[in-house]
């Protein structure tokens, strides 16, 4: 039965939905709503702040555009396109180093 609730495509979508929500909750900063990203340089604990981050914006690529561009569609959630513009502009500045990642 166990199995059955995990290989549920569906309860797998749910899952992984309330999982980016989360993320992204906790990935965007209170003050000013950009894109905040968990460090990569400690852990975070639960209830406790983030990790700072080390600079490796190369690292990061594109994986955090990848899946809020796919989700409107998905889900019928408009919020989304919002979600997606927030991770584009990390890597064109606004983040907390208030630098941009990429050279043109």
């Amino acid at each position: 039965m166990v199995a059955e609730v995990i290989a549920d495509p569906p309860n797998r979508t749910n899952f992984g939905l309330r999982s980016l929500e989360w993320l992204m909750t906790v990935q965007t900063d209170p003050r000013d709503g950009h894109l905040s990203i968990i460090g990569n340089n400690g852990w975070m604990q639960r209830g406790g702040a983030k990790g700072p981050v080390r600079p490796a914006a190369h690292r990061c690529r594109g994986a955090p555009l990848r899946l809020p561009r796919r989700l409107p569609r998905l889900t019928g959630e408009v919020r989304w396109k919002a979600e997606m513009k927030k991770c584009f502009n990390w890597f064109l500045g606004a983040n907390d180093l208030n630098m941009p990642s990429t050279t043109s």
